[in-house]
């Protein structure tokens, strides 16, 4: 049912080299950013290279769903994968992703201000 000539590891490849406006537009961060965030994941063994699915292609499937609110059907024809395989790479990612929240979002406490409380119309 895949049998695009190229693959969606071939794809995202060719837009991490590629002029950095078009990975920005696609992904909505920079290649910098992207890649970054998958050395992240991969250095806390969050996710790793299978046999058929690299780390970067796993990423991409979290990335394309979030940033295009894709379907499942529309990232597996994107990226030439089954439907099985992008579900499951998509709940490997946002469960990674959960894991390591509290490290960068931090929430407001008691003795935080908030600026929209604090707004006078």
């Amino acid at each position: 049912m895949y049998n695009r000539s190229y693959s969606g590891h071939e794809y995202v490849n060719d837009l991490l080299v590629g002029h950095p406006g078009r990975f920005q537009s696609t992904f909505r961060m920079s290649a910098e950013t992207f890649t970054r965030l998958r050395d992240f994941m991969v250095s806390r063994d969050l996710i790793k290279d299978t046999r058929n699915m690299t780390a970067t292609e796993q990423v991409t499937i979290f990335f394309r769903v979030i940033t295009h609110s894709a379907s499942a059907r529309d990232t597996a024809e994107f990226l030439q994968h089954s439907l099985e395989t992008v579900s499951r790479y998509f709940k490997t990612l946002l469960n990674a992703i959960f894991s390591v929240v509290d490290e960068f979002v931090k929430l407001p406490n008691e003795n935080t201000t908030s600026s929209i409380a604090n707004f006078k119309v």
